[in-house]
């Protein structure tokens, strides 16, 4: 195992990856009881996946969508501001909004119930918007090469 990743990172770990609770008890002879309640329910399970597609999802673009758009002809600086202006909407949206309209929303309600559904939409919503989405090189730069 690895010694400096805790028992819940593992547990978590070891569910996606199909391990069960079998193998997390030899990776852990005690779990936390928390843990291992959170387990065996979904949606510890389906967060857990979430935030993994978040990632995936953050790291692609980081990665890929400077090569991408010096490739269809844009220079690195067109490049550049089109990467700081999606992290930039990214730390808004975690920061500010998230965090501060899921307490505003728990404090006023004492549930996140709310908080989930909106959350449920925005996925809805940015699905929409990337749908119609044209990769192909535009006219001018097809035309160039």
């Amino acid at each position: 195992g690895v010694p400096h990743m805790s028992s819940s990172i593992r547990s978590a770990v070891m569910v996606l990856l199909g391990g069960g609770e079998r193998q997390a008890r030899r990776a852990d002879p005690e779990p936390d009881p928390g843990t291992v309640e959170a387990r065996g329910h979904s949606g510890f399970i389906l967060l857990t996946i979430g935030f993994f597609v978040c990632g995936f999802q953050v790291q692609f673009v980081a990665t890929h969508l400077p090569a991408f758009v010096e490739d269809q002809g844009f220079g690195s600086s067109f490049a550049s501001t089109a990467l700081v202006t999606i992290a930039g909407f990214n730390m808004v949206g975690a920061w500010f909004a998230g965090a501060w309209v899921g307490g505003a929303i728990f404090d006023g309600t004492g549930s996140y119930e709310a908080v989930w559904w909106i959350a449920a939409g925005f996925g809805v919503l940015a699905a929409m918007f990337h749908v119609p989405i044209d990769d192909r090189p535009v006219a001018q730069l097809s035309a160039a090469r």
